[in-house]
Formats: structure tokens, sequence, C-alpha cells
């Protein structure tokens, strides 16, 4: 789901994308380019472009990510700093009991989180900001879902959410686990609704 902050500006710098391929796995990711309004959403469109296009040649997510980051480093201005984006990208892979095997890579992320049962759990990806540094450091983790089971991945714009009685409290991390503890029973449409919902008070 995406809902701009702003409803006057309904583009911007978050974004995500699922690309599926001839085979069993499918590419999925979830991002936040530096910035705001049109330059962030011309730069969210050339970084999709590129994971499509590297896509057909690597599936590794961890390669994935070093072989973006090389790519904005390349592409960057001389004159310019250069323009990260914070991401997490991960394949899903259907298993033989109903499941899902989830091979999720961060770049500097929050934190994608497991909603099994009546819990909330971290997934610690860590990974440094794609496009910052030539030399930045990537790693990856293996999920398994069960029927049932949910990965939930969000952007800043969910956590940073202000709201409460005086309009001024931040949504915050600690609050969206409490919100997710009572979604085991939803499909995807219905968690992204209930966070949209909460984050909307």
């Amino acid at each position: 789901a995406y809902r701009p902050s702003d409803e006057g500006m309904l583009i911007g710098g978050d974004f995500y994308d699922v690309v599926r391929s001839s085979g069993a796995t499918t590419t999925f990711l979830l991002g936040d380019v530096c910035g705001k309004g049109v330059d962030a959403a011309v730069s969210t469109g050339r970084l999709r472009q590129s994971v499509l296009a590297l896509r057909r040649v690597e599936n590794d997510p961890v390669r994935l990510l070093e072989m973006l980051n090389a790519t904005m480093i390349d592409a960057s201005p001389p004159d310019r700093a250069p323009q990260f984006v914070t991401l997490v990208l991960g394949t899903a892979t259907p298993l033989p009991d109903g499941g899902v095997r989830l091979v999720l890579a961060g770049g500097g992320h929050l934190p994608p989180l497991l909603v099994r049962g009546g819990r909330v759990e971290h997934v610690d990806i860590g990974g440094m900001l794609v496009g910052a540094v030539p030399d930045a450091r990537f790693r990856a983790c293996t999920v398994d879902l069960a029927p049932g089971e949910s990965c939930v991945l969000y952007s800043d714009g969910v956590t940073e959410a202000h709201g409460g009685l005086d309009g001024r409290q931040v949504f915050g991390e600690e609050r969206l686990a409490a919100v997710l503890a009572g979604c085991d029973v939803l499909p995807a449409f219905g968690i992204a609704e209930r966070i949209a919902q909460h984050t909307d008070r």
C-alpha cells in the first residue's frame, strides 16, 4: 500500500515493487530515496529501472544490492553529493508445505517485522545505505514463513507519522509492533489497511 503523507503531493521518494520471474522465485523491494518531491520521484524511477535490469543477470539479494550500489555511485555527478537510498530487497520462494522462504537483504532500511501468532519479531538485516559509499557492505538472512504468517516491510512514513490528541505524537516502532500483534489472522491487504487506519489518527 502507498499513501503519501501530504495529500497534495502524490509523488515522493518512498517506493515498492514486485518483480516476478518465469521460475518460482519472486523478487521484491521497498525503499526510500533521500529527498522529497519531483527530484526524489525521478530518482525512484531510475532506481526501479536499474533493479529490473540488474535482476536479469543476478538473483542473489546481496549481490543485487552490491551491483545497485556500484551503479548508483557510477551515475552520480562528480560535482554533487551522492544520492542514496535505504532499501530492503528480497526473494520469496514457495515451500512444499504451503509456506514461503524469504531471503532478505538490507540496505540501511528499517527492519522487517514478522507476524507469527500473536507475536511480532524484528528481522535484523542491517546493511549500509545504498549509493552512499563505494565499499558499502550488505548481508542477508533467510526466514521461513508458515501458512498464515506475514513479513511486513514499511518506511519511516509509518513510524514518523504524527497523531495523538495534540497531533504531535510520533507513531514509532513500538506502536507499530503493537498494531501488528493483532494482525495474525489478516491477509496482506488487511494488514496494510490496519496500519493505515492507525497512522491516520
